[in-house]
């Protein structure tokens, strides 16, 4: 799981001779840290008597050409790393409008920095924020701002967005460290310098996605870490980058539009992409070991599913998000189905949403007629009433059972759907259970609306 764990000191992190990049992964959460954070970092490194410990960062390497650059992914740690960069950019531009006065060695230590925060080949930056809220053009903007050899395009308003005010803060901070210290700015700056390069951060490095998500989980970080959901986005967008298949801000909002369809709601959002798969499975390429999606194999899932093509699984994913975002209550039509969806869910009724998103998906192809699966959501709000009432069937075992009744479906089409579903469920009860439409009733007046996770 963990490649490697290793210290290093912030000078050989991001070294003024290395070949290493660091890429932030495509619209990963933007830049959010703000001054409460600034303060405490800096605060912590003027402070320090000896190396000062920034935290921890996880690294996927992505490197595609070890001769052309060394390619670090930043699974998470880029709050910290934009942060002690642009620290590093208020000094250089202190120190690089007071060269006059530098001597020889503090001459070299400028040059350093500037390899530090730039390539000194190509002029590529050592860090590579995410897009998402102008991040990676804010970021360019104000290396250039500091005296680096940055190209970059104009951006508006960059005063106003956190990046800016970060860099800006931080030329402040040194100011005012300066007038404490009674000493001059080109001093606080070095000092401060000297600070940050000898300051320790454990850099750890991974093989997938899969095993980040697992160091999410165990690892006791403050902040909230990336979800299954987070490292998907991330995925499909890396590859769209990557391979150029994709427009990236276009490939940004399909993702975004299958967010919206399935609402705010992370437990929805995670339930869509467990039932889709379970929903298609058999029309999906393989994964091995995975005959039913968990949450612990989700990733997994995904990666193999996305790296058989971006365009295709984009292509299929969104309108499937639409058709569950009208199951789950998100895009209601205020027809007659939209009706009895809404009791299905007060009925806790969400496990079977795998099966109603297959049959509307396919409702078209199989000319399945509204009618039908109206029926079909009745039985099953009858079925959840029931098993409300008794606890059986477990809930474990309803995913089998509803992908059982899939592989039904898909091997009868010459059959009546809810003919089917009404057999696979058996219409033999005892008498103590209630009837189906003893269960309508029920459920359309009293039960408040609740959805199962499973």
């Amino acid at each position: 799981m963990i490649k490697s764990a290793t210290q290093y000191p912030v000078h050989s992190l991001i070294s003024h001779d290395a070949n290493t990049l660091y890429h932030v992964p495509p619209y990963q959460r933007e830049y959010s840290w703000q001054k409460q954070q600034w303060e405490e970092l800096f605060d912590d490194l003027a402070e320090s008597e000896g190396p000062h410990f920034l935290g921890t960062i996880i690294c996927l390497n992505a490197t595609h050409d070890a001769v052309e650059a060394n390619i670090l992914e930043l699974v998470d740690g880029q709050q910290r790393m934009t942060t002690i960069t642009l620290l590093l950019a208020a000094i250089h531009s202190i120190l690089s409008q007071n060269k006059v006065v530098l001597d020889d060695e503090a001459q070299a230590d400028l040059i350093n920095l500037r390899r530090q925060l730039v390539r000194k080949q190509d002029n590529k930056l050592r860090l590579r924020p995410q897009l998402q809220g102008s991040n990676r053009a804010d970021y360019a903007a104000v290396m250039k701002e500091a005296g680096l050899p940055v190209e970059h395009d104009h951006v508006n308003y960059l005063h106003l967005r956190r990046i800016w005010r970060c860099y800006n803060h931080f030329l402040g901070e040194i100011e005012e460290y300066a007038a404490d210290q009674q000493i001059a700015r080109v001093g606080a700056a070095q000092q401060i310098l000297d600070a940050v390069n000898r300051a320790i951060i454990v850099k750890i490095e991974v093989d997938t996605h899969a095993d980040a998500f697992v160091l999410f989980e165990s690892l006791n970080n403050r902040g909230m870490p990336l979800t299954p959901v987070d490292l998907i986005k991330n995925r499909v967008l890396a590859d769209a980058e990557r391979l150029q298949v994709m427009d990236v801000e276009k490939t940004f909002e399909k993702w975004n539009e299958m967010l919206s369809n399935l609402g705010d709601d992370y437990a929805n959002q995670e339930r869509f992409l467990r039932h889709y798969y379970n929903a298609f499975k058999s029309s999906l390429p393989s994964v091995p070991n995975a005959t039913v999606a968990t949450r612990s194999k989700l990733i997994r899932i995904y990666e193999t599913l996305v790296s058989s093509g971006v365009s295709a699984f984009i292509d299929a994913i969104v309108p499937a998000s639409e058709i569950y975002g009208r199951i789950t209550g998100q895009i209601p039509r205020g027809e007659s189905l939209d009706v009895k969806l809404t009791a299905l869910g007060r009925a806790q009724g969400a496990p079977s949403y795998m099966l109603l998103l297959y049959l509307l998906r396919e409702a078209a192809s199989k000319k399945t007629p509204t009618s039908e699966i109206e029926s079909i959501v009745e039985l099953l709000t009858a079925f959840f009433v029931r098993r409300n009432l008794t606890g059986f069937p477990q809930t474990y075992a309803l995913p089998r059972i509803f992908m059982d009744v899939i592989d039904l479906l898909a091997d009868h089409q010459s059959e009546g759907a809810a003919q089917i579903v009404a057999k696979a469920f058996g219409s033999n009860r005892q008498a103590t259970i209630p009837s189906a439409s003893d269960c309508w009733d029920l459920c359309t007046r009293t039960m408040p609306t609740s959805h199962d996770s499973s």
